[in-house]
């Protein structure tokens, strides 16, 4: 073999432990791409299953959006009643002021004149209980006196 076809061969063997390389990183190459097919599957399936999840929130949303509006509802409902509220208790507590309290004082005045004359009365009682006693001490005294007349007419 001559020397140019030496250099040749060589120039081939380097060349074919090259095209070695380079096939052995295609298959590297090759493996990490079917590696990459099967996250960008299993991301295809993430992205899938979070569109669920977000039409099933959206879903939840709309239907928190109705119960906020009937809760808004209710609550004017409720504000509407209570100034209604407000409006007769205000009423009770002007009645109570102006016309229950004027009553009660009436009532009350006539309660003192009552406790009055009952105290006149219980006073005029009380009168003739120490009266009534008073007789009833007088009349014994009275019999004890006659049982002596007598006894001293008896004796003379």
């Amino acid at each position: 073999m001559t020397a140019d076809t030496r250099m040749i061969l060589d120039e081939l063997q380097a060349l074919n432990g090259k095209i070695v390389c380079i096939d052995d990183k295609i298959t590297a190459m090759d493996t990490k791409i079917a590696d990459m097919d099967t996250k960008i599957v299993d991301m295809n399936a993430r992205i899938a299953d979070m569109d669920t999840k977000i039409k099933t929130m959206d879903a939840k949303i709309v239907d928190l959006d109705a119960k906020i509006a009937d809760m808004d509802t209710k609550i004017k409902t409720i504000d509407a009643k209570v100034v209604v509220m407000n409006t007769r208790i205000m009423d009770i507590q002007l009645e109570l002021e102006n016309e229950i309290k004027k009553s009660i004082n009436v009532v009350a005045e006539g309660h003192i004149d009552l406790n009055r004359k009952l105290d006149k009365a219980l006073e005029i009682e009380s009168e003739k209980e120490l009266m009534s006693l008073r007789i009833v001490s007088l009349e014994g005294t009275v019999k004890r006196m006659q049982k002596k007349v007598t006894q001293l007419a008896c004796n003379s």
